[in-house]
């Protein structure tokens, strides 16, 4: 087993232990309607665990960390303390942090199931913020669909200044990826 496997074995190891931890605390404080959205966060991540197992895929290490913590972030800070109904700037810092790592998560996946071509720098910024606002949006919709299926107490989308918030905040976390990307000339996948 390679070094970091070993390490991202450790990663999602600790990973799930938070995540049960956070559903034993909302559990315990009987939090149940915030208990769903923290089990669909973290299955999602085992989904792409698998899919990176079954295809032998890579994930560079600093990706997996910055995507668990904003999963860990969204889960115990938004969640258990409550911090999205608390706190107006919260919700805007973790949706650019978490377009930012999940833009990267999937420009690496992206970046390994295509095939290869020699892409321009310029290509591969406007690939970056396209793949980070697409994701944003797809979230958007998410939380959408949420409010008018689940019908929760405290909806997703409190209003359309809401929404607008979110989705510039999902536009800035798409541009720090691309940012990100270019100054290390798109050598994040191995």
């Amino acid at each position: 087993m390679k070094e970091k496997n070993k390490i991202a074995v450790i990663l999602n190891i600790f990973f799930f232990i938070i995540q049960i931890l956070i559903l034993i605390g909302l559990l315990k404080i009987k939090q149940y309607h915030y208990m769903g959205s923290v089990i669909i966060a973290t299955s999602f991540f085992i989904i792409y665990i698998f899919i990176e197992n079954k295809y032998n895929l890579y994930l560079n290490n600093y990706i997996r960390t910055i995507a668990m913590i904003s999963i860990i972030s969204h889960s115990f800070l938004g969640k258990y303390l409550n911090l999205y109904i608390t706190s107006f700037s919260f919700d805007i810092i973790l949706h650019i942090f978490g377009v930012y790592a999940f833009t990267l998560l999937f420009y690496s996946l992206v970046n390994q199931l295509i095939s290869k071509h020699y892409f321009s720098r310029s290509y591969e910024v406007i690939f970056t913020i396209l793949l980070g606002i697409s994701l944003g949006t797809i979230l958007e919709v998410i939380e959408c669909l949420i409010d008018i299926m689940v019908q929760s107490e405290i909806p997703h989308q409190l209003s359309l200044i809401d929404t607008d918030i979110d989705i510039i905040s999902n536009i800035i976390g798409s541009i720090l990826a691309a940012i990100h990307l270019f100054l290390i000339d798109f050598k994040l996948i191995k």
